[in-house]
This record gives structure tokens, sequence and C-alpha cells, in this order.
């Protein structure tokens, strides 16, 4: 009986060791077994299985479990046809010039090797002047600096179509849908075209995605000589990374506390790697050098002074804006306040740019990969590796960003169109993430229905087909037909007299202006002056002493003026400035500043698309009659554009700049000296000025302050003088 039961024991205590002995072997074999997906380097042979989804539950070998996630194609096929569709189709629409937003003056502080608004951008700024070099002779700098925007978001769905090849097993008809599906989208495409920080932000996202997804394959593949590699790759890319778009730091928050995660469970991450991980990552950084450097080389129209490390924090950190804030305005919202209306917009913008069926197909994807492919491999093996482990990382980056991003967003996005348009170029981040959820839900969905499979390709060009006929009309017209702001810039400054002072308001405005003088070399005898910037103090250091024929009549603006002591001096208001400068030189201004620093001792006289500044009771004669009506007709809008575009600002500029002619006609014909004819002829041109803004929309007449012009009284005046 004792003999009986120590055998039993006996038994049992190997039979426990083989088991301990064995799980253990299993955990390590499968700590190693990811970085093989980075490279085209698979050996084995292919694999049916989808990555995260099997429809079989029989109870597996470990060496077979290996094979749910096996790439053996080479992905950079697939992914360079990709680009190269999409940058056919992107360079038959590119915008021949600078267009609205932050576009003309991205342009011009590359072109000049500037600074602009904070952070700086100092990467895309000199990667953009040394592009340009080579091609000073096309005379178009806007055209080839938007053809590079095109080249940054053709890497980046490079590297989205990769990303998903990985994810879903070299599923090439999966890669190439969700890639072209998410970059023929409205909002993608109109953004790729022109330059600014959002399609290298695009890229560098992509290259992100793309690495954190060969860590961890790598992991899966028990590939240790690349893991640490790879980490180090992508530090010194992250750096690279925020000296762009800060925003990517939403990304990169979850992404690199994952992969420091699994560094240090599979013990490869030691005192001398972190170091070097660090340093990768500063040396990533550096080019933000850049803007010290070229604060002692101002150009016209640059932005901070970083020769002090307070005036370099300050552009880093963007404290005049407010960090990770969009709006300084004085109608900001607060933190969190326009969340959920963000929220909203964001879910509607990812509906519409992906046909909606892309939402579902990215909605779905997320839901099948993130179930388990064997339960039995949770209950009995919990130390091994969970295969969804990479999109659980994803996911958490993409709700990481969409959350702290609208939370933080303080656009007041209920009172104008053009600030949701504004937030809007915001949402491709997502959009990028998103399209791999995208590629994983078509992949699955068809695995899952094998015999659906025969109409996956077909399905595939008929959706990207009607992507294509959604898109392609809304993006023309705003596009390669889009020449609308230079021309309106030219025409601003045309009405300028030769030595005249242009005091501008607004950032299209201003963004014309500086590009025809600085880029295109139009108008050199004209001071363009933006007054904002001056109450920047910066602005007394780097800027001030580029205005040689301005009389300064303080160093720094504030609407108060001089009964102000502020830093460094006394402050001005626009009336003080214009009683410095007139009538020494003429002055112009496009609009007063309206509520804030408005001069009772001074009047406007509409010229075309801008005003002249004369003394109030000064009467205008014939000669001015003549000058305005001329320059009216300089330029012409067309209407039809969305709301909240840049286009339809413009389009709204125009029409304001008749109604502000025809009001003042009507308020001075009486006092000008012209026969009836005459009278007739210019109140009849009013008359019609004023019945175009009946047509406007009740909401653009509110948000653009138009004063409603009396018909009844014009017709009084008509019936008067006949």
């Amino acid at each position: 009986m004792v003999s009986k039961r120590r055998n039993t024991l006996l038994f049992l205590f190997f039979a426990c060791h083989s088991v301990i002995r064995n799980r253990r072997t299993v955990f390590h074999v499968c700590l190693g077994d990811t970085l093989g997906c980075f490279s085209p380097m698979g050996k084995a042979k292919s694999s049916s299985r989808s990555f995260g989804f099997r429809a079989s539950r029989e109870k597996r070998t470990y060496e077979a479990k290996k094979e749910d996630w096996l790439v053996v194609d080479d992905y950079r096929p697939i992914s360079l046809f990709t680009a190269a569709v999409l940058f056919v189709a992107y360079l038959f629409t590119v915008n021949p010039s600078i267009v609205g937003g932050d576009n003309g003056e991205m342009v011009t502080g590359a072109i000049q090797l500037g600074t602009v608004h904070p952070p700086g951008y100092p990467l895309i700024t000199m990667i953009g002047h040394l592009v340009w070099l080579p091609f000073k002779w096309t005379g178009r700098p806007a055209l080839v600096l938007n053809i590079l925007a095109i080249v940054f978001e053709c890497i980046a769905a490079f590297f989205i179509c990769g990303c998903v090849f990985y994810l879903t097993n070299g599923d090439k008809i999966a890669s190439l849908f969700s890639t072209l599906l998410i970059s023929l989208g409205e909002t993608l495409w109109t953004q790729s075209v022109q330059f600014e920080v959002f399609t290298m932000n695009n890229m560098f996202v992509a290259i992100v995605l793309f690495l954190t997804i060969r860590f961890y394959y790598a992991y899966w593949q028990e590939d240790s000589e690349h893991l640490f590699p790879i980490a180090l790759v992508g530090s010194f890319t992250a750096g690279l990374s925020l000296c762009n778009q800060q925003t990517i730091l939403f990304y990169l928050a979850p992404i690199i506390l994952a992969i420091f995660a699994t560094l240090l469970r599979s013990r490869q991450l030691t005192p001398r790697r972190f170091l070097l991980l660090l340093a990768a990552l500063l040396l990533g950084l550096l080019p933000y050098a850049y803007l010290v450097v070229a604060s002692f080389f101002p150009k016209l129209g640059n932005w901070g002074d970083m020769r002090s490390l307070k005036g370099f924090l300050t552009e880093l950190l963007r404290s005049e804006y407010g960090t990770f804030q969009l709006f300084s305005g004085d109608d900001r919202a607060s933190k969190g306040e326009m969340f959920f209306f963000g929220i909203a917009h964001f879910v509607a913008g990812l509906w519409t740019n992906t046909l909606g069926v892309g939402a579902l197909l990215g909605v779905a994807g997320v839901w099948l990969c993130l179930e388990s492919a064997d339960k039995s491999q949770r209950k009995e093996e919990k130390t091994v590796f969970d295969l969804r482990a990479v999109k659980f990382v994803l996911l958490g980056a993409f709700l990481f960003y969409v959350v702290v991003f609208h939370y933080l967003a303080n656009l007041p996005l209920d009172t104008k169109p053009l600030f949701v348009n504004v937030q809007m170029r915001f949402w491709m981040q997502g959009f990028v993430l998103f399209a791999l959820f995208i590629g994983v839900g078509y992949h699955l969905l068809f695995q899952k229905y094998p015999r659906f499979q025969s109409v996956k390709a077909p399905a595939m060009v008929l959706l990207l087909l009607l992507q294509l006929a959604v898109t392609l009309p809304k993006v023309l017209p705003v596009t390669a037909q889009n020449n609308y702001l230079e021309a309106y810039g030219r025409t601003q400054l045309a009405a300028v007299a030769p030595g005249g002072l242009y005091v501008v308001h607004g950032d299209s405005q201003q963004n014309a202006a500086l590009y025809l003088k600085q880029c295109l070399g139009e108008f050199p005898a004209v001071d363009v002056l933006y007054l904002p910037y001056a109450s920047y103090m910066w602005f007394n250091a780097t800027q001030l002493p580029l205005y040689r024929d301005v009389v300064w009549p303080g160093t720094v603006y504030h609407p108060l003026g001089s009964v102000l002591k502020g830093e460094g001096g006394n402050a001005f208001n626009l009336s003080e400035l214009l009683r410095a400068n007139l009538p020494r030189r003429r002055v112009f201004i496009n609009a007063w500043y309206t509520g804030k620093d408005e001069p009772k001792d001074f009047a406007l006289w509409p010229l075309g698309l801008i005003n002249e500044v004369k003394p109030v009771g000064a009467v205008p004669d014939r000669a001015w009659l003549a000058a305005a009506v001329e320059a009216l007709g300089q330029f012409d809008m067309p209407a039809g554009f969305p709301a909240g575009s840049w286009e339809n600002e413009l389009y709204l500029d125009v029409v304001d700049a008749k109604r502000r002619f025809a009001e003042f006609f009507v308020s001075q014909v009486d006092s000008m000296q012209l026969h009836d004819i005459e009278k007739r002829y210019y109140l009849r041109m009013a008359e019609q000025y004023a019945v175009d803004l009946l047509h406007l929309p009740a909401e653009e007449v509110k948000g653009q302050h138009f004063l409603y012009i009396s018909t009844p009284e014009i017709a009084r005046i008509l019936n008067g003088s006949s």
C-alpha cells in the first residue's frame, strides 16, 4: 500500500514537472516571435490563416500556432503600386498656386528659409527649401512645394499599405483597397495637394505605425536580432516627427509605453540600450536648432525670436497660442467644451470620407481581430504572447488620440463653418490609423465567408470607382482649378499706390500678399504689415527693423495705445500708427479691427478689395470713383463653394467689398460733384451690389457682419435724380 502511494506521488511529481517545463519552454519560445514581419524575410511556407482570426477551434501545437502570423511575400511591390496610383491622381489635381489656410505662410517660410508660426515646423521648412533650389527656374514655388506635399502623402500611402499587408498575412487586395479608399476621400485628397504640415505628419504617422507592427512581428517570430534595432529606428523617427506636427505625440505616448513594456518583458532593455534610445530621440529633435539659427537672419513675415532660451521655449511649446490648442481668439472654447461636438464631426467625416462602407468595415475589423482566435489558448497557455496585442496597441493609440485631441481642441465649432473646416485637417491623423482596421475588416470578412472570395477583387474595384466618382467633382474646383488666392492677393496689392503702406487683416490676405512679395518678387515698393504680430515683443526685436520706411510711434501694438507703458517701451494703437505715417505716405487697409481698435478720426474709402485711409470729412472726387470702380472689376470670385471653405471666405470678402463700395457711395453721393447721368449710373451699380447681397444665406450674412443696403433708399435717390 505504501509502495503504491509512493509510486502515485512520484508520478504526479514528474507529471507536474513536465508540464511546468513545457510551459516555460512555450513561454520563452513565444517571447521572441515578432521581428521577421518587418522585412520580407519569411522562409516558411505560406499560411492561409488570418492574423487574429481562425475559423477552426481544434487544439494545435505551438509550432502550428506560430504560423498564425506569418508573412512570406514582399509588401513593397503592392505598396509601390498603390503609391504610384495615388501620385498620378494627386498630380492631376495638384493646386497650381497657394490656397487658404497656412499654405501660403508655409511656402513663403520654406522659400525664404524663415520661421513660421509655432512650433516653427523646422523640418518641413528646411526640406521645402532644399527641394525648391533645383527648381528655381520654374518660377512657381507654390506648385513645386505642392508637388512635394504629394510625395509626402504617397510615402504615407506606401507604409499604410505595408501595415495592412502585415496585419492580414499578405492580403494584397485588402492592402490596396483600404489605402486607396481613405486616400481618395475628400479630406485627404484636398489636403494632400497643398504644401502644409499635414501631409508630412501623415507620412510620419504611417512610418511609426509600420515600425510598431514590424516590432511586434519580430517579437512574435522570435527575431531578437532585429528587435532592438527597430526600436532604435522608431525612437529616431519619433524625434523627427515631433519636429513637424506635435499632435503625433498622442500616438507616440501609448505606442512608446507599449514598446518599452515589451522590451522589458523580453529582457531586451538594458541601461545602455535605454540611453541609446534616448540619444536617438534627441538626435531626431535636432532640426529644432534651425529655429535658433534662423532667428539671427530674420525675414519679413517671420514669427518669433528664438535667440534666447525663453523665446525658443515659447515657440516650441506654442505658448502664444496655448500648448496643444488650436485657437487663441477671444471666442475660443474652453477645454472639453467642444468635445462631443468635435467627436460627432469626426465620426461624420470618417463616414463620408469612406462612403460609409469603410467605416463599417473598420468597426467590423476591430471587433473580429480582437476576438480570441482560440479560447483554449487563453485557458491553457496564459503566459503565451497573445496575437491580438499589437492590435490592442493600435486601437489604444487611435482612441487616445481621438479623445485627447478633441478634449483639448478649443475651436468654437458651433459658431462658424470655417472652424470645422480648420479642425477637419487634424482628422487625417485618425483616418490614417483607421485605414488599417478597414483593411483588416475587409480581409476577415472574406475569410470568414470564403464562398464570396470570387467577388473580393471586383468589389474593391467597384467601391474605389464609386469613391472616385463621389470625390472628384468636389475636389477639382478647389484644387487643379484653384488660382484664386494668388489672384486675390495680386488685386489687393495692385490697388496700393507705390510707396504705400498696406495694413492687412486676415490670415489669407496676409499670406497672399507676403507670398507675392517674398517669393515672386512683386510689388517691392509696397510695405505689408500684419498688425497683430506687432503685439508680441519679438516683433520689436526681429521685424520692426525690416520696415525702414514705417514710422513707429511705440514699440508694441495694443488697442489702448500709448497710455500703456509695456515691456520695452510705449505701446501704440492703430490710430497713432496712422497719424505717424499720414500724410507722409499713403496708407491702405482691408478692414478695421472691429470692436478692438477702430480709429474715430479716420475714414475708409473703398478701393477694390481694400480701402484707403483718409481723414474724416474728406470728400471723394471723380478720380477716386473711377479708380474704385476699376479696382472692383479686377477680380471676381465665383459663388458655389461649400460653406466653411477658404474659397467661400474669399467669395464673401469680394461680396463685402462691393457692399462697402455701395454703402460708401450712397452716403457720399450728395456731397460729390457729379452730373445726374453719372449719379444714375453709379447708383444702379450700387443697387445691383445690394441685390447680390440678398442672395446670401442668412448665417453667412450674420457671420460676416454684413449691413444690408436699403434698396428703396437707392431707388428714391435714383428717382430724385432722374
